[in-house]
């Protein structure tokens, strides 16, 4: 039983226990009957709010045994509200998740957009160096190690300086290597060579990574 139907029962029903409840009233102060030892006046305004407590009483009986939500709503709407507050809370939640898996899948999409151009290019662009060839050399002879450093060093930003000439971005090494390879040669007492060698396949417009070979001495 809901909506009008209900609302119907339940103003016929206030009318009539109201129209009593008027009746009732109005014989007792008509009669000048006594309730409860009261005077008539008093006993009159009794059934009065008997009455209206009799129609809210009903009227709520009554909402509760038609519907369900009623009852919810009368005896478990703390319960039912926290359980809102949780499912909010929930739901931000998976709202912030999704909005992170969107973020990672176009990150990925992006990635693998990356991916697909570079093999594509790795496919069909000109190699300018395969993996382990001889970029340049230089004779190092037995000098300071302050010399070494300098020959070194303009060594290799020469070789940077022909990026354009020869195609490829910029040259790139590990500066630990670098290091090591003075120590190495500031303790020999002897020339050495040493080569740059390509760390992997360069194509043109990469960069040169390169690493660095003394005959006969492991870097």
């Amino acid at each position: 039983m809901y909506g009008l139907p209900l609302i119907l029962i339940l103003i016929v029903i206030g009318g009539l226990i109201a129209y009593v409840g008027d009746k009732i009233g109005m014989k007792v102060g008509k009669n000048r009957l006594s309730l409860f030892g009261l005077r008539p006046k008093y006993s009159s305004i009794i059934i009065t709010v008997v009455t209206g407590v009799l129609i809210t009483i009903f009227s709520v009986s009554l909402m509760m045994l038609a519907s369900q939500k009623a009852r919810i709503a009368v005896f478990r709407l703390d319960d039912l509200l926290l359980e809102i507050e949780r499912s909010k809370a929930e739901l931000d939640t998976l709202r912030a998740d999704k909005k992170e898996l969107q973020q990672q899948t176009e990150n990925l999409a992006h990635n693998l957009k990356l991916f697909g151009e570079k093999y594509f290019l790795y496919l069909n662009q000109e190699v300018l160096y395969k993996k382990g060839v001889e970029v340049s050399q230089i004779i190092i002879n037995d000098e300071s190690k302050e010399e070494i450093s300098t020959q070194l060093n303009n060594w290799l930003q020469q070789l940077d300086s022909q990026a354009q000439e020869l195609e490829f971005n910029k040259l790139r090494y590990n500066g630990r290597e670098l290091d090591k390879l003075i120590t190495i040669l500031t303790e020999k007492e002897a020339s050495y060579t040493v080569r740059l060698i390509t760390a992997n396949n360069i194509f043109k417009g990469d960069d040169l990574v390169v690493k660095f070979d003394l005959v006969g001495v492991n870097l």
